[in-house]
């Protein structure tokens, strides 16, 4: 698979959020309507996904194919997970101030940052289309984040039935965007 087609794919037609739903509480649940705290939240998140994804290539790679215990994967992963996100939080603690409030718990939590390791280490072919798809996820991710917090502004404004309001019209939305988004999918064949 060449670097176009995977950028493609985890950013727009096999968005992890869209299509995969991983990740998507932390959506949904972005109360902020600051755009730059939405993009710094999802600059953090595309790091740790980043170094997660190069720790676990570099780990899965050489320990555990070569002494063919590949079956603690999700173990070494999940470990693996808890130091990247201490990581991450310490590098960018002097800006959480300014930006935002991710911590530690929201890149544990949310279930995108591990999953894009998950489905991709196993599979990849290399080292360069591994990180590549975890840069584009976590785009994904962020424009996914975005684009809700704006329908979010929008739909404050209209008038909804009071059933519909909050968390199913949320839903409803992310299932218009996953339909939207998967029309990209088309890009790729």
């Amino acid at each position: 698979m060449n670097i176009v087609s995977i950028i493609v794919a985890a950013t727009l037609s096999e968005n992890y959020v869209l299509s995969r739903l991983l990740g998507i509480y932390p959506v949904i649940d972005n109360n902020s309507n600051k755009k730059s705290e939405i993009l710094w939240n999802g600059i953090i998140l595309t790091m740790a996904m980043l170094i997660l994804s190069s720790l676990s290539y570099a780990t899965y790679t050489w320990i555990l194919e070569r002494f063919d215990v590949s079956y603690l994967a999700i173990i070494v992963f999940a470990l693996l997970l808890f130091l990247t996100s201490h990581l991450v939080v310490m590098a960018f603690d002097k800006t959480k101030a300014r930006h935002g409030r991710m911590n530690i718990d929201s890149i544990i939590g949310n279930s995108a940052v591990l999953g894009v390791v998950l489905v991709n280490v196993p599979q990849v072919d290399s080292f360069v289309s591994l990180i590549v798809s975890a840069l584009a996820a976590g785009v994904g991710y962020t424009l996914v984040s975005i684009l809700l917090s704006d329908v979010n502004n929008r739909i404050d404004d209209t008038d909804i039935p009071a059933s519909f309001r909050g968390f199913p019209i949320q839903l409803i939305t992310l299932g218009l965007m996953a339909y939207a988004f998967w029309g990209f999918h088309g890009i790729l064949h």
